[in-house]
């Protein structure tokens, strides 16, 4: 039950509620051990992204994913050494400073675009454009997502 509950909320992030997502990533790692529920995590996720990528291919911004892709990189190999060094109770904790990271930079996020549109700014990207940034953001979004697939709305 909580699988299928999980994986609808996921299918509702990915379309009207895109920090829901994030939200789903704690819930499970309460009902699984946290191993097992990134795991279960990434099954959805991989099914989404492949339709999401099918679907709006045509809109992407594919100057930015090509800035985030090496940083990414970097940020899932980190993860990836860091899940070999947890138990499932630190992992935990990492999942819920995830999720916690989400939520900031979210919120920065929607700061940024909200300041652009209030000052007659068309787009706010010029403000995420710097090397920096992305590298930041790409690690951040590689960690996040090895660790405890949270890193959708990072990206």
């Amino acid at each position: 039950m909580t699988y299928g509950v999980s994986t609808l909320l996921f299918g509702f992030s990915k379309t009207a509620a895109p920090g829901l997502g994030a939200a789903v990533v704690p819930f499970l790692a309460s009902e699984f051990p946290a191993r097992l529920s990134t795991g279960l995590v990434l099954s959805v996720l991989v099914t989404a992204d492949v339709i999401a990528v099918v679907y709006f291919r045509r809109s992407a911004k594919w100057q930015h994913l090509a800035r985030l892709l090496p940083w990414t990189g970097v940020g899932v190999v980190i993860g990836f050494l860091l899940l070999g060094r947890v138990d499932d109770v630190q992992l935990a904790r990492i999942i819920a400073a995830a999720v916690i990271a989400v939520v900031v930079v979210g919120a920065a996020r929607e700061g940024v675009v909200a300041r652009a549109s209030a000052t007659g700014r068309e787009k706010a990207d010029g403000n995420w454009a710097s090397w920096w940034f992305a590298a930041a953001l790409g690690v951040v979004a590689g960690v996040t997502t090895m660790v405890s697939n949270a890193a959708g709305p990072i990206v």
